[in-house]
């Protein structure tokens, strides 16, 4: 037929129909024909209508099965890094003379951003580690990597843990997102003299319980999180603090997923809960701590998702 000079032709006759799944737009279905061979029909109409519905049906279909593949290769891959990682985090509980040490760790998602770590350092001395990156999922695991990776090299040096913990933050402060920063604490445990010397970096207090007294105190030696600031800073602000263990004297590390749990009610476990809990369980020992600390969080939250990354170190003098 005669054109209009925009490309349209008035000789055709059109039915078109938007394809429709899950509710969602996914395209449009258009047949044409030339009036010369005559206009579409009822029976046409009808025809046309059930096949922009199957079309609609086998297209969204499609879509969703190939969404669901791309879905379980991405959530295999996530579960291969877990596996990496799970064997980055401490197999058995260190020997170290005249205590015992315990801890976890309990992703909220596939990859964690907390991790522990157990480091052996010269005279039967032993480095122990606690730590939470900010954010969570794959970038967080990798910034936990590399972390784990930088400290373990920078503790053999045998440094105060400030010391240490100021060259792990040089060495990554260049490589680090600016939304993007670790808190830590990076002790050392000496067995000769039974004392635990430790840089809290941006991280909650420690906690100690006292067998002489029954009592649990906080220690929260000065310092800045890994990552916020390049030097000058954080090396002034970081400080040592030594704590000396006497026999059945106990230490909790805990990250915040631990304090930070909530219930149905919207309320947080809280530190003061978890002082107590670790008061009526020091006399137990490190692993009943840990076990008992976890088992609590867990029915503080009533089987609710866990919003956060659980991880929890204790270390108790025999």
């Amino acid at each position: 037929g005669d054109g209009d000079g925009d490309g349209f032709c008035a000789d055709l006759a059109v039915m078109v129909s938007p394809l429709r799944y899950a509710g969602k737009d996914i395209g449009v279905l258009a047949v044409a024909k030339s009036h010369a061979d005559g206009e579409f029909s009822k029976n046409d109409f009808a025809v046309f209508r059930s096949v922009a519905e199957q079309s609609s049906f086998a297209i969204g279909n499609a879509r969703a099965h190939r969404d669901a593949n791309a879905k379980k290769e991405i959530e295999g891959e996530l579960r291969n890094a877990r596996e990496v990682q799970r064997v980055l985090l401490p197999q058995d509980d260190p020997v170290v003379s005249g205590f015992r040490v315990n801890g976890t760790n309990l992703p909220a998602r596939i990859i964690s951003g907390d991790y522990y770590d157990y480091i052996e350092l010269p005279e039967g001395k032993l480095g122990v580690v606690i730590a939470d990156v900010s954010g969570k999922g794959v970038s967080a695991g990798l910034l936990m990597a590399m972390c784990r990776s930088l400290l373990r090299a920078v503790s053999l040096t045998d440094a105060s843990p400030s010391v240490v913990l100021a060259a792990v933050n040089g060495y990554l402060f260049p490589d680090i997102r600016e939304d993007m920063f670790i808190s830590m604490i990076y002790g050392v445990l000496d067995p000769s003299d039974g004392t635990f010397t430790f840089a809290r970096a941006g991280h909650d207090p420690a906690l100690v319980f006292r067998k002489a007294t029954g009592a649990v105190e906080r220690s929260r030696p000065k310092g800045m999180a890994l990552g916020i600031d390049g030097g000058s800073v954080f090396e002034r602000v970081t400080k040592d603090e030594r704590i000396v263990l006497e026999s059945g004297d106990c230490i909790l590390l805990f990250t915040d997923g631990v304090k930070e749990a909530i219930n149905a009610g919207d309320e947080e476990f809280g530190l003061e809960r978890l002082a107590e809990v670790f008061r009526r369980t020091a006399p137990l020992g490190a692993e009943a701590v840990v076990k008992r600390v976890q088992e609590d969080v867990e029915t503080f939250a009533g089987g609710g998702p866990q919003m956060d990354d659980v991880t929890i170190v204790a270390i108790e003098k025999r």
